[in-house]
């Protein structure tokens, strides 16, 4: 112990000679600590930390490969998605969804990210949506073909996206 303490004396005595490099030094890993923290703290909120749902650990997200086109995680047909959820055994339940980009007009027009959601994908994800647009869309049953569906939000043309 007593020699601890003799190094930790001849430490001090040498920082307090060179002040100029002491100082230097401490900035420098005063700054990186810092740097280093920021980003760890950023990298832990947006990766590392469990997202907001219920069993977030048992998600999982299913999607199709287009060899043909050279396209991986390409959307499918709503046909092709319930024929999927009716042999997909192995899975509680199975929602579908399509991201998409709108124009919000009210006021200063803005660019904003949504998404078109099955019925049941807040179920399955246990939240509750923050704003939910009711669209006309209709699968007849018959020949299971998805009608055009009426845009409302920011009066944006199907044919846009």
């Amino acid at each position: 112990m007593d020699g601890l303490k003799k190094d930790l004396l001849y430490a001090l005595r040498m920082l307090s000679r060179e002040w100029g490099t002491t100082l230097l030094v401490a900035l420098t890993l005063d700054l990186g600590i810092g740097a280093t923290t920021a980003i760890f703290s950023a990298i832990r909120g947006s990766l590392l930390a469990d997202p907001p749902y219920d069993d977030a650990d048992e998600l999982v997200m299913v999607w199709v490969d287009n060899e043909q086109q050279g396209i991986r995680t390409d959307i499918t047909s709503y046909p092709s998605f319930e024929k999927t959820r009716e042999q997909a055994t192995r899975f509680e339940d199975l929602g579908v969804y399509r991201p998409r980009w709108r124009t919000l007009s009210e006021g200063d027009p803005e660019r904003v990210r949504a998404s078109l959601v099955g019925a049941n994908v807040f179920p399955i994800l246990g939240v509750e949506p923050a704003r939910v647009e009711v669209r006309d869309d209709v699968i007849n049953a018959d020949d299971r073909k998805l009608q055009r569906p009426r845009e409302r939000l920011g009066g944006a043309d199907a044919d846009e996206q």
